[in-house]
């Protein structure tokens, strides 16, 4: 079984608890309970969870749904777990990151099905195997390849971008690529290169490629190879 970091989101104390406990039992660790978006964020900021349960009924101003569609962008699998059993709500879910949505009273053995039987939660943990640690301050920082969207190189310096996060690197282009070439990265610039399955769209008249709300240049020199390699060619 793979085993998950998981954070809860949930507004019922007792319930959360009766949930970790479970979790830890069957190997999983629980980074957090919280139990409003302020907190989850917060959360995700500091410890990055593989997945996250959540409740669509939270404290404050902001819905489980609402929160999801914010940090969409992450990629964090959500499972939503639900007292609401109506179709619009289930619609939203669905609209937004939500890999499953478990409506209670539910058996535990329901939850556990949909971690381990879910296809995409063990190729994300697959790819959990390669990372790289940014120095951050004091702290070393874990990042996974599978969250870094793409990296802007300036000389002997390197931005390293994971969805609204930014990490500088004191590394070159050159050196960082030996590393990322081999698992799913792309150079499209002198100064640019990209997680392929993070490319969301290609500008070809503009020589552009579309990661998030981000534009990046298409080096001439590259451009040939690129579109061999989104098959585009």
């Amino acid at each position: 079984m793979n085993r998950h970091d998981i954070l809860i989101v949930e507004d019922n104390l007792v319930f959360a608890i009766k949930v970790e406990r479970h979790l830890v039992e069957w190997g999983h660790k629980v980074i957090g309970i919280v139990d409003n978006s302020a907190d989850t964020l917060a959360s995700i900021k500091n410890n990055r969870p593989s997945i996250i349960l959540m409740d669509i009924s939270l404290k404050g101003a902001t819905s489980g749904i609402e929160l999801a569609r914010e940090i969409k962008e992450l990629k964090i699998p959500i499972i939503f777990i639900t007292g609401l059993r109506d179709l619009e709500s289930f619609k939203a879910a669905k609209e937004s990151n939500a890999i499953q949505y478990l409506v209670k009273p539910f058996d535990m053995l329901t939850l556990k099905a949909a971690i381990e039987f879910s296809p995409i939660l063990s190729e994300n943990k697959d790819e959990d195997k390669e990372f790289i640690f940014i120095r951050k301050r004091k702290e070393l920082i874990k990042v996974p390849f599978r969250q870094i969207d793409f990296i802007q190189s300036d000389g002997n310096y390197c931005d390293v971008f994971c969805g609204k996060e930014k990490h500088t690197m004191k590394v070159s282009m050159k050196k960082l690529m030996l590393k990322l070439e081999l698992n799913n990265f792309l150079r499209i610039h002198k100064s640019y290169a990209v997680r392929k399955d993070a490319v969301s769209g290609v500008l070809l008249t503009n020589n552009q490629l579309r990661v998030g709300e981000h534009l990046l240049p298409i080096g001439r020199k590259y451009r040939t190879a690129l579109l061999r390699e989104l098959n585009l060619e």
